[in-house]
């Protein structure tokens, strides 16, 4: 017996965002992703193949059916141009701003035609007729509930919360509203029973909105200079810079400033009458006259070392037990050049392990030096009280090849000096002490694989 999925209409789309069923429940649309598009979908009653009412490069979604079932309203990034019209759908037209949008199902050449257009988004329609449309928008900078007219082509606000709406729904016949602000990043669930749609709300915007929409007005078109009238021959002064200067715009002139259109005299479409004076020439400028000045540089970034990972703290070594901890790296602004120490000594600060190193990344290679000190203080076991000395010193210089950012190839000699200190009563002699020396050098080739490592 062989098992298999059942067949369904969404099989071919890799996601389904949301749904809206008609007025009177024969169609069903829908936005899909499919191909890495949002494009909206209309399946009828009776069909099990949808029809694609949009296919680009510009986010459909949220679409909605208008009570009559020949509409459907949905929120698009699609970018319009001055007189309305949605630009080609090509990537660089493909923006962060979506608006309100409304597609005819009744065959027309142009079936998608623009609602509302602003500087911020408009997105969650809901009808309320055919000819009013609640959605939400962000034109106070507070993301609320406003109304829309297609009889009048006005917007207007009919909310005044604090929070921003993430999502709404509201019921004509009893007039009920269900939102879901965000509160202290928290969403919550509201409910009215009872919501008056205000006629005339006004409501502010916040400095972050005003800014926004001054940004996104057009510039102040500036009015064209006069062209310069010929002088008499029999009047040289009339030749002076000051006579064919327009009046307002350069310094000293005694004209009314006007600060809602200021010029500065480096955005005049006229060039300057006044020679300036040529600039002294330095090493830095160019050999010829007119050429542009040399670029100086690269130059070598000052280095500076700063401390990272210092940690302090108690520890406990398998070998010495109980003892104080303390680590520190310091780095430059690239980690080029990092430095390492640690330090661990117990309470009678004698008995210690002393870690130091220093890598450098600069180049393909990355080579590391370390030095390592361990100092050991053991009783002789004899009852006399006397401490048995042990210390060990190690040199191990690295070079490392990275193969991947957590895999390398590393080789290094290392270099290990052993030295112990016998008690008074086991020395061969009293005038010297005995210092046994050994030294013992390997080569140890490592590939580091975290966590740990292989050594041969």
């Amino acid at each position: 017996m062989r098992l298999r999925h059942p067949a369904t209409i969404f099989a071919p789309y890799d996601e389904v965002l949301d749904m809206n069923y008609s007025a009177d429940g024969k169609a069903l649309v829908f936005t899909a992703v499919q191909n890495g598009q949002n494009d909206i979908y209309l399946l009828r009653a009776g069909s099990r193949q949808p029809e694609r009412l949009t296919n680009d490069l510009f986010d459909d979604q949220q679409a909605v059916f208008m009570p009559n079932g020949q509409e459907v309203v949905f929120s698009s990034n699609r970018y319009l141009d001055s007189t309305g019209h949605a630009r080609p759908a090509t990537f660089p037209n493909v923006v962060n701003n979506y608006d309100l949008f409304i597609c005819h199902l009744d065959g027309r050449a142009t079936p998608i035609e623009p609602l509302v257009s602003t500087i911020s988004n408009e997105t969650r329609p809901r009808p309320l007729s055919d000819d009013e449309i609640v959605y939400l928008g962000e034109e106070s900078g507070v993301r609320g509930l406003f109304r829309y007219s297609r009889k009048t082509g006005q917007h207007q606000p009919i909310s005044n919360f604090a929070a921003n709406i993430q999502d709404f729904d509201l019921s004509m016949p009893s007039g009920a509203l269900a939102f879901i602000p965000q509160v202290q990043a928290r969403d919550l669930l509201f409910l009215y029973p009872h919501y008056d749609l205000p006629a005339s709300l006004v409501v502010g915007k916040t400095s972050r909105q005003r800014i926004l929409e001054n940004r996104s007005q057009p510039a102040p078109v500036r009015p064209q200079a006069a062209a310069p009238q010929a002088a008499p021959a029999t009047t040289p002064a009339a030749a002076t810079p000051a006579a064919t200067a327009t009046p307002g715009k350069h310094r000293g002139s005694t004209a009314p400033l006007n600060p809602n259109n200021y010029q500065f005299e480096e955005d005049e479409d006229v060039a300057p009458v006044r020679p300036r004076r040529a600039p002294a020439r330095t090493a830095t400028t160019a050999s010829r006259p007119g050429s542009n000045p040399a670029i100086a540089g690269p130059y070598r970034y000052d280095t500076r070392f700063m401390a990272d990972n210092l940690m302090t703290g108690v520890a406990i070594d398998p070998l010495l037990g109980f003892g104080l901890s303390l680590q520190a790296n310091l780095s430059d602004a690239f980690e080029n050049n990092r430095f390492q120490a640690s330090i661990f000594g117990q309470l009678d600060f004698r008995t210690s392990n002393i870690n130091v190193s220093y890598t450098n990344v600069t180049r393909r290679f990355d080579w590391t030096l370390a030095y390592q000190k361990q100092a050991y203080f053991f009783d002789d076991g004899t009852g006399s009280g006397q401490l048995l000395r042990f210390g060990r010193h190690e040199v191990a210089p690295t070079l490392a090849y990275p193969l991947t950012h957590s895999l390398s190839l590393r080789a290094g000699p290392a270099t290990t000096i052993l030295a112990g200190r016998l008690p008074a009563t086991a020395r061969p002699t009293a005038t010297l002490p005995v210092t046994i020396w050994a030294t013992t050098r390997s080569w140890c080739s490592i590939i580091r694989v975290p966590p740990g490592s292989i050594c041969w």
